[in-house]
């Protein structure tokens, strides 16, 4: 049994950046030299492998992945890849379902819309999520369409004011996976200080949570 205790060096995804959720941590870990030019070296020092050898072995495998890559971009999948059978029973596209009626007034909208894109003057987000909730703020001021996170902050923050309890639970539910809710704001500068605009809606709203849940990949 091999026990290996590491890091991620970058984030989930291409577009992912730790240091949204964790700076205190990427900032320790931005210091560090890669696990594999450690290995390397390790291995170089013992005599076992050459620098040189090295850099063939880790060239070999760039190659052998682009190779791959290079496959994929001209896959023609087939029909039985897609499990349509699977889909059986499901509504035809061209049968509705029931619509409810779940809109709330545009007042209502205002209200939580200010709420989700103020932060507190004392509060040091990410760059990158401080122009997110710049960016955010314009869709309001400059009556602009909304995106995917604002919609879905938007209906959670309506229940709220209707005292509903929402709690929403799930593998980086907070930053949100494609990294574009951000419904917790880790400080960079106070660590480990959060903040959350959905709990700051009205003093007589519901309970709002949001809660990551273990990230396994094994």
């Amino acid at each position: 049994v091999i026990d290996i205790v590491c890091y991620r060096k970058h984030g989930h995804n291409e577009i992912d950046n730790p240091m949204f959720t964790q700076p205190q941590m990427y900032t320790a870990v931005k210091k560090q030299r890669s696990t594999l030019n450690k290995y390397f070296h390790k291995l170089e020092q013992e005599g076992v492998i050459t620098n040189e050898a090295a850099r063939e072995l880790s060239e070999g495998v760039k190659m052998e992945l682009q190779r791959h890559l290079d496959n994929s971009r001209n896959y023609v999948p087939k029909k039985s890849d897609w499990l349509s059978s699977n889909w059986k029973g499901m509504l035809p596209m061209n049968i509705q379902a029931r619509d409810l009626l779940t809109g709330v007034d545009i007042e209502t909208l205002k209200k939580v819309g200010q709420a989700i894109t103020t932060l507190p003057a004392d509060l040091t987000p990410h760059k990158k999520v401080r122009e997110l909730y710049a960016n955010r703020k314009k869709m309001f001021d400059e009556n602009l369409p909304i995106d995917w996170a604002v919609a879905e902050q938007l209906a959670w923050g309506s229940l709220l004011l209707e005292g509903n309890h929402v709690r929403i639970s799930g593998q980086d539910v907070e930053r949100g996976t494609f990294s574009h809710r951000h419904a917790v704001i880790h400080d960079q500068a106070n660590w480990p200080r959060t903040y959350l605009p959905l709990q700051n809606v009205d003093p007589g709203q519901a309970a709002f949570m949001a809660c990551n849940s273990s990230l396994s990949e094994f």
